[in-house]
């Protein structure tokens, strides 16, 4: 009878290492890519710093039953994610609500989060929690990873650059009436509009917007209007046009010229 049970007690600790040693965390890991380069090309693992505003695509490096990230903005911050109700209650000022996760989900074949964009300058440390699920919920396994992404605003320029938000970016001709349908074509650092001869430039408008930088003509006005910044100048010469990025540290000069079609 001892024997017996001795065997069973032999028999039942290895079936409980065989399911302990099944029921194993993640190996985890993950990446990230620029969403453009992400649909494309994968090139570009890992960017950092990034731009301000450029969309971003994170994705597991292992296998696991579901995943999430902390990117660290608003709502969704790690070192909120387990805070207890009465921590709720009583200290308003860490936390109005308990922060989640967001989901990473299988998309055409491959787990990804969706486009994660930040939207203030600084560094952000953002975690991965990578899980295995077992015994139908009872027995959950994680692996949590991290990485900090610094986030710049160095961009100046005239036009909407890859992988920015384009509706950012304006460049429209108000007045006079007949250029309004006149599309500016950029060549290099030369801004070219094409209009119909004998077209009076002596006073044009144009509404510019350009991201968060922002920008000066040597010569006219700038006003604001409810569809952004306008200039209001002469065009009978060119005129120049400088950009500064929104965090100040770089700078781009353009020439706005008006080249006149021949009459027809």
């Amino acid at each position: 009878m001892k024997k017996f049970s001795f065997l069973y007690i032999i028999l039942s600790y290895s079936i409980f290492l065989i399911s302990c040693d099944k029921e194993k965390a993640p190996e985890g890991g993950f990446t990230w890519y620029g969403a453009a380069d992400y649909a494309l090309y994968k090139e570009n693992p890992k960017p950092n710093p990034v731009q301000l505003g450029s969309p971003l695509v994170f994705v597991p490096n292992s296998e696991a039953t579901k995943y999430s990230i902390w990117p660290g903005i608003p709502g969704h911050e790690y070192q909120k994610r387990n805070l207890t109700d009465e921590q709720l209650q009583i200290d308003s000022n860490i936390v109005s609500l308990k922060n989640t996760g967001l989901a990473v989900r299988k998309q055409q074949g491959e787990f990804r989060s969706s486009n994660i964009r930040f939207n203030e300058l600084g560094t952000y440390t953002v975690y991965f929690v990578s899980t295995n699920v077992y015994d139908n919920g009872n027995v959950i396994k994680e692996t949590v990873d991290s990485a900090i992404i610094t986030l710049i605003d160095t961009i100046a320029t005239i036009f909407h650059p890859e992988g920015l938000e384009s509706p950012l970016y304006r460049f429209v001709i108000t007045s006079p009436s007949s250029m309004r349908r006149v599309t500016p074509e950029q060549r290099g650092n030369v801004i070219v509009l094409e209009v119909p001869a004998g077209t009076d430039v002596s006073s044009v408008s144009i509404v510019i917007r350009n991201g968060r930088a922002t920008f000066t003509v040597d010569q006219g006005t700038i006003t604001q209007t409810v569809n952004g910044p306008q200039w209001t100048g002469s065009l009978t010469t060119d005129r120049i046009i400088t950009v500064t990025s929104g965090d100040g540290t770089n700078t781009n000069e353009y020439i706005l010229r008006v080249v006149e079609l021949p009459a027809e």
